[in-house]
């Protein structure tokens, strides 16, 4: 079970089960909950709410996170026809090149990318199955299944040979 507010909000929950009687469509039950966790949990340690209120937009902006943990792009280029495959390593190759226009290349990649934690990519990158293309993004080299996602079997030499 992971810490902080993920396990604080397991732990509210399990309490309010314990009786057994509980009834999950019942809106006193959630009242309830959200009143025991917004007691405990500090739901705006970042001050947003206060930066918010002053105008302060360029401090929110460099503050707010939606995932706090940090997380790096990975560009699947397994997948797809054999036209969008040729166009995604287009797109990489001029990115890899410092072309001027790369917050443009970048988004026509989006379709293409799965995010992960960055602990994660270190993993990949030791095993071989990523390739930098610029900071915070990274060529998946690794395996694709259509319903799994990246798969992380190390990676088949023939499909190194040219």
């Amino acid at each position: 079970m992971p810490t902080g507010s993920y396990r604080t909000a397991t732990d509210i929950t399990a309490s309010l089960l314990s009786p057994g009687t509980l009834d999950p469509h019942d809106p006193a039950v959630a009242r309830e909950y959200f009143q025991l966790l917004f007691q405990t949990v500090d739901t705006d340690r970042e001050q947003i709410q206060n930066l918010r209120e002053s105008f302060n937009y360029p401090e929110v902006a460099r503050r707010f996170r939606m995932i706090d943990d940090d997380t790096v792009g990975l560009v699947v280029t397994r997948h797809g026809s054999d036209a969008e495959r040729r166009q995604v390593q287009k797109l990489i190759e001029q990115l890899r090149q410092g072309h001027p226009e790369a917050r443009l290349l970048r988004r026509r990649l989006e379709p293409y990318v799965v995010s992960v934690f960055a602990s994660k990519s270190e993993q990949y990158d030791r095993k071989g199955l990523v390739a930098p293309i610029t900071p915070g993004l990274y060529e998946w080299l690794g395996d694709y299944d259509r319903v799994r996602g990246i798969t992380a079997r190390g990676l088949d030499a023939d499909s190194l040979v040219v």
